[in-house]
């Protein structure tokens, strides 16, 4: 009976790891999407539109914002509004993506009023870490994005829009 039992709890563990599997393979398939349309984009100006509109879009996150400084101003949409110091300072002291409540949050602001918790990616030029800006995803669900929640996949967003968005910004010195 215990060998049984043991037997039981092994096949209950296995079931979640191809579980989890299955996840990854589906969040992978999507991220190289995403990557692939990112680079086939000929106008770097469309970047910061596609990657908000692609990111809402392929994870089912309405709430989703972008905002950047020290590049290009011209843009079309808001991602280069006025960001205030506290809040650049507020991202740059960031060590991973900020998960959790947007209540009392300095970015909570730029998303809708349903909003109860985010995620906060910093986005920053890979060769250098200089900060180009911060992604924010929201959500009204108060437990899709909270404090424990792993941040892997965050970072690996945060990296490829960054690496993306060099394209607008001047030359690193």
């Amino acid at each position: 009976m215990v060998l049984r039992a043991k037997a039981k709890d092994l096949e209950w563990k296995l079931s979640g790891l191809v579980n989890n599997a299955s996840g990854n393979e589906k969040i992978t398939r999507t991220l190289t999407a995403w990557c692939a349309r990112m680079l086939a984009e000929p106008d770097a100006g469309k970047l910061p539109g596609l990657i908000v509109r692609h990111l809402a879009d392929l994870f089912g996150l309405p709430d989703t914002t972008l905002r950047l400084w020290g590049i290009d101003t011209r843009l079309p949409d808001h991602t280069t509004d006025d960001v205030s110091t506290e809040t650049k300072q507020w991202v740059e002291a960031l060590g991973a993506p900020y998960c959790g409540p947007a209540k009392d949050s300095l970015v909570a602001s730029w998303l809708g009023p349903d909003i109860q918790s985010i995620a906060a990616v910093p986005l920053r030029r890979p060769e250098a870490g200089a900060l180009l800006g911060v992604l924010v995803f929201g959500a009204a669900d108060g437990e899709r994005f909270t404090p424990d929640m792993g941040t892997a996949f965050l970072e690996i967003l945060g990296e490829l829009a960054g690496a993306a968005l060099t394209r607008l910004a001047p030359p690193a010195p």
